[in-house]
């Protein structure tokens, strides 16, 4: 199952979400304990994010935005910082 994550330069709250993410397991391709993968699609400019954006349906949101493989929309920073946490895609920091 594959996630995708959608950011943006110059968007603070993508960069809160980058600082969470466990780089070497999301770059290298490798799946979480879960077999779930995640694809980040990082836009260099506005309307590039907006390109990106409406190309997966997602016309009506801004970044960030992750989508998840069943097709949940989290568009909220908190809530995709869970998300991130809670399915190991994080550097190793918890909620608890």
């Amino acid at each position: 199952m594959t996630d995708r994550l959608f950011l943006a330069a110059g968007c603070p709250d993508c960069a809160m979400i980058k600082g969470e993410l466990n780089l070497e397991l999301v770059l290298e391709d490798k799946p979480n304990q879960d077999k779930r993968k995640l694809l980040i699609f990082s836009a260099g400019s506005d309307d590039s994010a907006r390109d990106m954006l409406n190309h997966y349906g997602l016309s009506d949101k801004f970044t960030p935005v992750y989508l998840t493989e069943e097709g949940k929309i989290l568009d909220d920073v908190v809530d995709i910082i869970r998300h991130v946490r809670g399915n190991g895609f994080s550097r190793g920091v918890s909620d608890d």
